[in-house]
């Protein structure tokens, strides 16, 4: 008995260690590209208590486009588009 639970206990211990070890060679996740990549990017965020939203930046285009979640009628609603290069211009 005594001997069934070290056997055990370095079964686990290996398996941990392996997991320790695959987990330090995997690639890092990161939440965008820093290179290359897509020319889009999605965000979701909440509107107001009770609206949240998908927005959408087309980086070729550099466009801006918002769509909310009506929850009753359970589809999402076109809520604003814009135009970037418009909005970040410098005024005169």
């Amino acid at each position: 008995m005594k001997r069934k639970m070290i056997v055990i206990l370095a079964c686990i211990n290996a398996l941990l260690l392996l997991a320790l070890v695959l987990g330090s060679v995997l690639p890092r996740a990161e939440a965008q590209p820093v290179v290359g990549g897509t020319d889009y990017l999605v965000v979701s965020c909440r509107i107001s208590p009770t609206c949240e939203a998908v927005a959408i930046i087309d980086l070729a285009k550099k466009y801006l486009k918002v769509w909310r979640m009506d929850f009753t009628a359970k589809r999402m609603l076109t809520y604003r588009g814009r135009d970037l290069v418009k909005d970040f211009q410098q005024q005169p």
